[in-house]
């Protein structure tokens, strides 16, 4: 099955996507010389749990941005629904209003991925719902365009 049209809404980095395309999901690694935190970003995405704990372990970065679009571990936890690197990384500290290059924020991810309990708990942490991508978007217009009416009544709460 072609990794990419597993789900619809699901746009994977272009990176990931050809590595995808190329050599499935479970095969997504990075080069051995490849900095430590671009491999917990992978790892992250594959869900090896273990192998992302002996990476932080080694000192790769929690609040690295990778390439091609500045995710950071977190985004990529809450996106690809690893929840248990995502509770190390948000024990860890990492910044709940880090970027990535569209300057979307891990609020945002939440919204599009529909997760309502992950959005409840980074608003209580202090995550700012007035943010806006690169195009003016909001986490309400992300969970509005992706129709994710449990976040949308959530965050119509914290809205102006």
């Amino acid at each position: 099955m072609d990794i990419v049209s597993r789900n619809p809404k699901q746009q994977l980095p272009l990176a990931t996507s050809l590595a995808a395309r190329n050599y499935g999901m479970d095969n997504i690694r990075v080069p051995e010389n490849a900095q430590l935190s671009s491999k917990l970003c992978m790892a992250i995405l594959r869900h090896d749990n273990t192998e992302v704990k002996e990476l932080i372990r080694q000192g790769a970065v929690i609040d690295y941005q990778d390439e091609p679009d500045g995710w950071t571990p977190l985004q990529y936890s809450i996106y690809y629904g690893n929840h248990h690197a995502r509770e190390t990384l948000l024990t860890l500290g990492a910044d709940i209003e880090l970027t990535d290059f569209s300057n979307r924020t891990a609020l945002m991810f939440a919204a599009i991925t529909g997760n309502a309990k992950l959005l409840k708990e980074l608003l209580q942490r202090g995550a700012k719902v007035d943010s806006v991508d690169c195009q003016g978007k909001n986490a309400l217009d992300f969970a509005q365009e992706y129709r994710q009416n449990e976040c949308i009544t959530i965050l119509k709460q914290f809205t102006k």
